[in-house]
């Protein structure tokens, strides 16, 4: 299936459309029911058609799909590490160049659809981003779901901080960003509803309360860092019985448009101000202050690029008068589901550490609340 190419690409529309299988999109919806964070959630029920193809075999799907959509040729094609659910690549062409990501799992790739959602709604906020050349997850042309994107500018917050290049700004500028990005007014709360999205564009959650969706598979997440070691029978037990009570006793907020999953490594920047903010897979429909503690869980041991990140947010928009609450229950609740999300991809080492550290901090917040 595909949109059409953003006006940021070309400002035309691409007239050959691949249509989606109805089935296919209330079998994503029943999914959708059982997820709270994809990357802890998401079961991988088949070894991804692409990664067991050879690569000349590849090249030859990816050409397939860049000659349907752009009507070019591709002059290199460069793999990039993978993401946690997707192949990426990336696409030289003469006419310039893309990302293509790609999934070839049971459930089809519905979120790609996501990236055009955020992408247009920046757009229209005077937000520098990328554009969307095309979505297909019918699975008609190549045997995968895949979408194709016009390259960010500049480089990752994420590699500039490795290499000790980065400045304060940067991450004030971020939070800005983020603060105009949340102006979007979305419905109801949760994963957003995809047949809505893309057959008329509207932007509605899935759940009708915001709680109802914080505490789908709470139990499971805290059973499994539990068993895992990265969290004691006492906060176990503390997380279970103060977190609700919390979720159910905060006033409800007009949802908006969040990212779902804010970090260094899915924003660029120019050195100066943020270039692009990438990755929407996991976007809700929600309260804002959720996208912060996000964030605020990946500032882990950095105080100070939270403390910026919020200089810059408060700038563009005002923070609740129970703000402190709010970012303690989401914290520990996003914090317990990427600690799950580490253990189901096999991301080990020394994140489990940090991963109990963070959950730590968390668990003493909501005492604290």
């Amino acid at each position: 299936m595909i949109l059409r190419r953003s006006d940021l690409v070309t400002g035309k529309s691409v007239v050959k459309k691949l249509l989606p299988n109805p089935d296919e999109l209330r079998k994503y919806r029943q999914w959708q029911r059982g997820v709270f964070f994809s990357k802890a959630d998401l079961i991988q029920s088949q070894k991804s058609k692409i990664k067991s193809q050879n690569y000349s075999l590849k090249v030859k799907s990816l050409q397939k799909v860049v000659k349907y959509h752009l009507n070019s040729e591709i002059t290199h094609l460069e793999k990039l590490p993978r993401a946690t659910l997707h192949d990426v690549f990336r696409v030289k062409t003469p006419g310039g160049n893309y990302i293509v990501r790609t999934r070839a799992e049971e459930i089809r790739a519905f979120e790609f659809y996501l990236d055009e959602l955020a992408f247009k709604e920046m757009a229209k906020l005077g937000v520098r981003s990328c554009g969307v050349a095309a979505v297909d997850v019918s699975r008609t042309l190549v045997p995968f779901d895949y979408e194709i994107l016009t390259e960010a500018a500049g480089s990752l917050i994420h590699d500039r901080v490795r290499i000790g290049r980065i400045r304060p700004e940067v991450f004030r500028g971020f939070g800005r960003v983020v603060a105009v990005i949340h102006n979007v007014k979305t419905r109801k709360y949760g994963p957003f509803d995809m047949e809505k999205l893309i057959s008329g564009g509207i932007a509605e959650g899935i759940w009708l309360t915001w709680t109802d969706y914080l505490l789908v598979n709470l139990d499971e997440h805290v059973q499994t860092c539990l068993e895992a070691g990265i969290l004691t029978d006492a906060d176990a037990m503390t997380v279970r019985e103060i977190l609700p009570r919390i979720l159910f006793s905060l006033p409800p907020v007009p949802p908006t448009l969040l990212h779902g999953d804010l970090a260094n490594h899915n924003a660029f920047t120019d050195g100066k101000s943020i270039t692009a903010l990438v990755d929407w897979e996991d976007a809700v429909s929600g309260d804002p202050v959720y996208d912060i503690a996000y964030y605020g869980t990946g500032c882990f041991g950095h105080d100070d690029w939270l403390k910026e990140f919020i200089e810059g947010y408060v700038e563009n928009a005002a923070l609740p008068a129970d703000f402190e609450r709010r970012y303690a229950g989401y914290y520990i609740r996003i914090a317990l589901a990427k600690a799950v999300g580490r253990l189901k991809h096999g991301k080990k080492g020394r994140g489990l550490p940090d991963s109990a550290k963070r959950i730590q901090e968390g668990v003493r917040a909501l005492k604290s609340v």
